[in-house]
């Protein structure tokens, strides 16, 4: 994907000709182009040139929407459910949102309480707009998700980066968040199960942070996307089970695509105090209104197959296939140097250091960063990954192990081929 300049022509009434007015507008110049979707654009197009291309770039699971999902989807087609639903949702489907956080949270929420967005970024992009503005912070830690930057780039504020390192499994260090705080600080967005890390934050990291930011009266924005995609003994920590947490500046984001391989039907939602929430959807109604009625429907089916454990078949299934896979990655590109690697306590990506390989020479081309080796896989060796700068993490490249097993081996294996 490659993003065009574009110009607007206005008619003049002294000319009666079209005269160029300016380009496009500083924030549409600022926002950079998801790399993630780059790199799927462009393996898709090396495919379309009939080049074998393995595509371990993209965090989509392999297996399909679980029944429940798909028969209440086909349902709502078959009985016209196609018309516009309220903008915030359905009242099913968030009251089933409010059903799950008191079976598994023992908290209480109302339909008032939560948006349904088109997915979880547009979740996270309603919050942040809703939030911030000029003059705010906003603190990340590094290696964050690819879309954070750009969205709070959109709402005007400032983002504040807290790096963490691959010799700690990118774990959070306390003394650095709270050194990155200032009068400035409005959010701290908090995502475990990580992208792209896979870090897994315990309970003291997560009950600390609560506490933090709830005597500086900072707000919390969880992403809580890869909630059930977590390797033992790792086990999902959500600020919603803090003792420490101000639910009244605690905003919780969440969606289907990832637990439930229901990446195409594009449901995601966010919840917390009122005023937030509704603010987020008078925003939400000026953009895309409500998500798609049947994708509504089949995220309520999905959410009822949980309460009457109909998907279980299908989450028992999910994580000893991940574990498989990520032992995979592991033995392989743990043991071709220069790479190094920390083991994912959770969602389905690895973060890769390739540092090792800058200044080296490879298919004629000097590799002097995380873009040029993964362009040299992808064009060279077939394997499609996403560089770490756009993570803000320069000497890595991520990996996706989501897709099928007998494609993660043979990608890790061309890797491997690729640099021995």
């Amino acid at each position: 994907m490659i993003a065009e300049s574009v110009t607007l022509e206005t008619q003049t009434k002294s000319n009666d000709r079209y005269e160029i007015r300016g380009e496009v507008s500083e924030l549409a110049k600022t926002i950079s182009p998801s790399k993630t979707m780059q790199i799927s654009a462009l393996a898709t197009s090396l495919r379309a040139e009939g080049k074998d291309i393995i595509a371990l770039s993209a965090g989509e699971l392999a297996c399909d929407t679980p029944d429940s999902a798909k028969k209440a989807g086909i349902n709502a087609i078959e009985n016209n459910q196609t018309r516009y639903t309220l903008n915030p949702g359905t009242i099913e489907l968030r009251e089933a949102i409010c059903a799950k956080y008191k079976r598994e949270h023992k908290r209480d929420f109302s339909p008032k309480q939560v948006l349904v967005s088109a997915g979880a970024k547009q979740s996270l992009f309603n919050i942040l707009l809703a939030l911030c503005g000029t003059g705010d912070e906003v603190i990340t830690f590094s290696p964050y998700w690819v879309s954070y930057p750009e969205q709070i780039i959109a709402s005007g504020a400032k983002m504040v980066v807290v790096e963490t390192t691959i010799e700690n499994g990118f774990q959070l260090e306390i003394e650095q968040f709270k050194a990155a705080i200032t009068p400035a600080t409005k959010v701290v967005i908090l995502n475990t199960p990580s992208n792209p890390t896979g870090a897994v934050y315990p309970k003291d990291t997560v009950d600390e942070i609560c506490r933090i930011c709830a005597s500086e009266g900072i707000w919390i924005l969880t992403d809580e996307i890869y909630e059930r995609i977590v390797y033992p003994p790792n086990t999902h920590y959500s600020p919603l089970d803090s003792p420490e947490v101000d639910l009244s500046r605690l905003i919780v984001v969440n969606g289907f695509s990832k637990t439930y391989a229901m990446t195409g039907w594009r449901v995601g939602y966010a919840l917390g105090p009122v005023s937030v929430i509704s603010g987020a959807a008078r925003l939400q109604s000026h953009s895309t209104s409500n998500a798609s009625s049947i994708s509504q429907a089949a995220a309520l089916g999905a959410l009822l197959g949980d309460a009457k454990g109909e998907n279980d078949s299908f989450f028992a299934a999910l994580i000893p296939d991940l574990l498989e896979k990520r032992s995979i990655v592991s033995k392989i590109l743990g043991s071709t140097p220069p790479l190094k690697i920390a083991e994912p306590g959770g969602a389905y990506y690895m973060m890769i250091d390739v540092s090792g390989l800058f200044g080296k020479t490879l298919a004629g081309k000097s590799m002097e960063n995380a873009t040029d080796v993964c362009m040299y896989f992808i064009e060279e060796l077939g394997v499609a990954t996403t560089p770490g700068e756009a993570f803000g993490a320069g000497n890595y490249l991520r990996l996706s192990f989501s897709t099928d097993k007998a494609l993660v081996e043979k990608g890790c294996l061309r890797i491997q081929k690729g640099l021995t």
